[in-house]
């Protein structure tokens, strides 16, 4: 027989604490079964097995409140003891009877959370935003959205980028709502980090250190996971700076290589105008000794066409042909043209 096939009887300091309990639409309401799940969950497992499956009936007119009560408080504890397995399996075998309840997709919502694949994430959100719905001026459940949506892009899963703009929203709500809650300061830091805003990001931390109730039983564990989150937005902070560091060198090697480049292109440039002039000058002399006319006229034609044919392969050669293809053909086509008439002048006259 397992645990919760037992038949407990109910303590009546159980019911008592139940029918104490706040407003369900307030965060306190959760808490406060938080905190008795810390402190008699483990002892009392049995009873509340016994509770949510029916075993135990109860005389008493919330009854079906007082079960709803037990089944998050084993929610609860088992979130604590991240005993994913047990948490899955009592929302699948009794979430049904308590789906109605306005906290009940909230407790769902942060079940898919622990489990940390993408498919549970997107259940997660789902179900947080289901909460919001019926909650939403519920601190808890606004921040549980937040949450949701910052480890989920913390992990690199498939979210959209846009619902981190909502749920900066709701946690700023959250915050409003409860100012001195550490826990949603150190959620607003994770996010900021999201944001590459690393300064705000570590003073948000640094508050939630600070607003820290030392007298928690597990003061000494969020503290160290606070810290931890420190060092990891540090780390991110001088990872950004390298890689801004990286880009400027490459911005700079790609500006110093172009400049080089076209430097070599300006100095081929002017190696070839200097050729151009010497080869005219030469040029210029063989022409003074053709007693035609007609052969002087296609030397030159011939010598221009060939100088401007010339200067495309250079441009082919050493510059952005991309940039210059039109000049480089029409430089082309006004050289071919030249030797074309050269030649046309030498033959048929």
């Amino acid at each position: 027989m397992t645990v919760k096939d037992l038949h407990i009887d109910v303590d009546q300091s159980f019911i008592d604490f139940c029918e104490s309990l706040p407003s369900v639409r307030t965060r306190k309401f959760e808490t406060s079964i938080a905190d008795w799940s810390i402190e008699f969950g483990l002892d009392k497992q049995e009873m509340l097995y016994s509770l949510v499956n029916g075993k135990s009936p109860i005389i008493h007119e919330n009854a079906m409140h007082i079960r709803f009560v037990a089944f998050l408080a084993l929610c609860i504890s088992f979130r604590r003891l991240k005993e994913t397995s047990k948490y899955e399996a009592i929302i699948d075998h009794y979430g049904d009877l308590f789906s109605t309840f306005e906290l009940y997709p909230h407790f769902c919502s942060m079940m898919y959370k622990e489990k940390k694949n993408e498919e549970s994430y997107q259940s997660a959100i789902l179900y947080a935003e289901e909460a919001v719905t019926r909650l939403p001026t519920q601190e808890g459940v606004l921040h549980n959205y937040a949450e949701t949506i910052v480890i989920a892009l913390e992990e690199g899963y498939g979210i959209h980028s846009k619902l981190l703009d909502k749920a900066e929203e709701m946690l700023n709500r959250a915050i409003s709502l409860s100012p001195k809650y550490a826990k949603f300061h150190y959620t607003k830091g994770r996010m900021l980090s999201l944001k590459k805003q690393y300064k705000l990001a570590n003073e948000a931390i640094l508050k939630a250190i600070d607003l820290e109730d030392s007298s928690k039983k597990d003061y000494v564990l969020r503290i160290n996971e606070y810290q931890t989150q420190l060092a990891v937005i540090r780390n991110q902070q001088l990872n950004a700076k390298l890689e801004e560091s990286i880009q400027d060198l490459q911005a700079s090697k790609e500006a110093m290589s172009e400049s080089l480049e076209k430097s070599k292109t300006e100095n081929l440039q002017m190696l070839g105008f200097f050729v151009a002039i010497i080869t005219f000058t030469i040029g210029s002399f063989n022409l003074t000794k053709q007693e035609s006319v007609m052969d002087t006229v296609f030397l030159l034609f011939i010598l221009s066409g060939c100088l401007t044919i010339s200067y495309v392969a250079f441009s082919v050669l050493f510059s952005d042909i991309k940039k210059n293809r039109s000049k480089i053909l029409y430089a082309f086509l006004l050289g071919a043209l030249l030797i074309s008439l050269g030649f046309g002048v030498h033959f048929l006259l």
